[in-house]
């Protein structure tokens, strides 16, 4: 406890106890002026930290609920989406569309959103893409509400044109009356490649349509990802921030005390 001499009356035979005076009185009041604009400036600098933290955001990742696309195509093999299952929320396509070239897909998801990312080219592990000849793929993704997507990544085969494979030209993305078409530069190689799109300025949306617009016959994607911008979590501040300040503040407030008192 905080040592505060006490008034008292005569001598105390013990001599336990000081004779408080004016001086005293004085130094112990500039004291606590002193600590409480300390405590005060502290809780307003806290008080800026926090605000300025809430303006800050980050990526999180976004799962589609389902999508909706034309099959892929018949080569060499079959390219098709045959991991395409019902998503149970709404009307489904036949399930004898997964193995039809160009058969319309809706309602279910499966190659494009399962995790698996093709490392090698279509002839190696043709059943990791989905393939679409001479054809711009609209493939439309829905959301489980709307929401600010930041990025899409797209995970396409690059085979410098072996069986007449390439990257795409351009990727168009549409989200309501909002288009963005974005050139796909070819790199060196001729490994899988992945390109991660901002997409930001189409605003918040519940769902984006993708089209893949071919730079040669083929385009080859196996696997699409989306980043959602979201607003950075902030721990509620009050009740530990100011404990640790009222802690500090009596542990300041005991010391000076000590050496002036």
């Amino acid at each position: 406890m905080l040592d505060v001499p006490r008034v008292v009356q005569g001598n105390d035979p013990n001599n336990k106890t000081k004779e408080i005076n004016v001086e005293h009185c004085r130094k112990i009041l500039g004291v606590v002026r002193v600590w409480r604009r300390r405590v005060l400036r502290a809780v307003g600098a806290v008080g800026m930290g926090v605000g300025a933290l809430t303006g800050v955001s980050w990526a999180a990742p976004l799962t589609p609920l389902y999508y909706d696309m034309p099959n892929g195509d018949v080569g060499s093999f079959t390219y098709w989406d045959d991991g395409y299952t019902c998503a149970g929320i709404v009307a489904c396509s036949p399930s004898a569309n997964n193995t039809s070239s160009g058969a319309p897909l809706f309602g279910g998801k499966g190659d494009l959103t399962d995790g698996v990312i093709a490392t090698q080219n279509w002839f190696n592990t043709p059943g990791l893409y989905v393939g679409w000849a001479s054809f711009s793929p609209p493939i439309h993704f829905v959301f489980p509400s709307a929401a600010s997507i930041s990025s899409v990544r797209l995970y396409f085969d690059d085979a410098n044109g072996s069986g007449r494979v390439s990257l795409p030209g351009s990727v168009t993305f549409t989200s309501g009356v909002n288009t963005l078409i974005v050139p796909v530069a070819d790199p060196v190689g001729s490994a899988p490649v992945d390109f991660a799109f901002d997409v930001s300025s189409l605003g918040a949306t519940g769902s984006i349509d993708v089209r893949l617009n071919p730079r040669d016959r083929w385009v080859f994607m196996s696997e699409a990802t989306f980043d959602e911008q979201t607003p950075t979590p902030v721990p509620e501040p009050a009740s530990f921030t100011f404990l640790v300040l009222g802690g500090l503040a009596w542990a300041g407030m005991r010391k000076t005390f000590r050496t002036t008192v």
